[in-house]
């Protein structure tokens, strides 16, 4: 079976939330809208819109280079493609690697933009930049092409998981996950996930299902399969979002995939319980407290 093949056959489908406000983008489409810059906020060395192709063909770019999106393409990445044209509209990008007796397909999602986590009520929001790569990991028998275990790749390596595929949910024979609303984390359920103290939970829904109609395969550079009408983009070596995001070469899941199984994914809840709502109950209870102790001291204690 060829590469292209298996990358299809094996195409996850990820569920996200009903009030997501930032979908999916082609890498396309993000380059079309974006400078590159000698470091973040400094001057353009490539003006855009931009492409694959340009970028290949400007390679290599000096440490610190950046994208940085037009003000006037802002709302049109920030925003995605729509569910109506999602999934013939956006394809999902896989890189294939082979150790030794199994194949890891790592599926990438790309999104324009990732928001902020609303901290203390969204009195401290953190969190938000441009350009939001996320994914999941497919490990299949390298024979039998038998589904071994999947990952799913909650934002980093300390908070992504494998689970067996006997744990893992299937639509149609597809490995299912759910993204989180607007940091589009990818997991296995369709939980509330603890993040950052509880100070910015990960919120996933059931709303739309992409399935996207197109997977393109992602090669190196060097490798005999690299075309750069489609990758050339992994020739840029300087980072995503304004400085803010390393690109996909360079995320840790590239070339050899965290095969241990041993992170631990966030603690889930059926029930979102955010550290803000503790504060409140505190700062309630203790009110609360230092009213009655008031009222028995300077009343009721006062006329007995």
């Amino acid at each position: 079976m060829s590469a292209q093949a298996l990358a299809d056959q094996f195409c996850p489908r990820i569920w996200l939330h009903p009030n997501e406000k930032h979908n999916p983008v082609t890498v396309e489409t993000y380059l079309t809208a974006a400078n590159v810059l000698d470091a973040p906020d400094g001057n353009i060395i490539l003006a855009g819109p931009l492409s694959s192709q340009i970028i290949a063909d400007n390679s290599p770019y000096p440490s610190g280079a950046t994208l940085k999106i037009m003000e006037s393409k802002e709302t049109e990445i920030k925003e995605g493609v729509s569910t109506t044209n999602l999934n013939s509209s956006v394809p999902m990008y896989c890189h294939i690697v082979e150790i030794e007796s199994v194949i890891y397909l790592t599926y990438i999602f790309f999104y324009g933009y990732n928001w902020n986590y609303p901290v203390l009520f969204n009195l401290f929001p953190t969190g938000a930049h441009w350009s939001d790569i996320e994914h999941i990991t497919i490990e299949i028998d390298s024979t039998t092409h038998e589904l071994l275990r999947v990952y799913f790749g909650a934002h980093t390596i300390e908070d992504g998981k494998w689970f067996p595929a006997s744990e893992v949910t299937m639509t149609d024979g597809r490995v299912t996950g759910h993204s989180s609303q607007g940091s589009h984390g990818t997991y296995k359920a369709n939980l509330y996930y603890l993040r950052i103290g509880g100070f910015a939970n990960d919120t996933v829904g059931d709303a739309f299902m992409w399935a996207p109609e197109n997977v393109i395969l992602l090669y190196d550079p060097s490798d005999v399969g690299y075309v750069e009408s489609t990758m050339g983009f992994l020739e840029f070596t300087g980072t995503w979002g304004n400085g803010k995001v390393s690109g996909m070469q360079q995320k840790f899941f590239w070339s050899a995939p965290d095969t241990s199984g041993e992170s631990a994914a966030p603690w889930a809840s059926p029930i979102n319980i955010p550290t803000q709502w503790f504060i409140v109950a505190i700062l309630l209870a203790a009110v609360v407290g230092v009213s009655g102790w008031a009222i028995y001291e300077f009343g009721i204690k006062k006329e007995q």
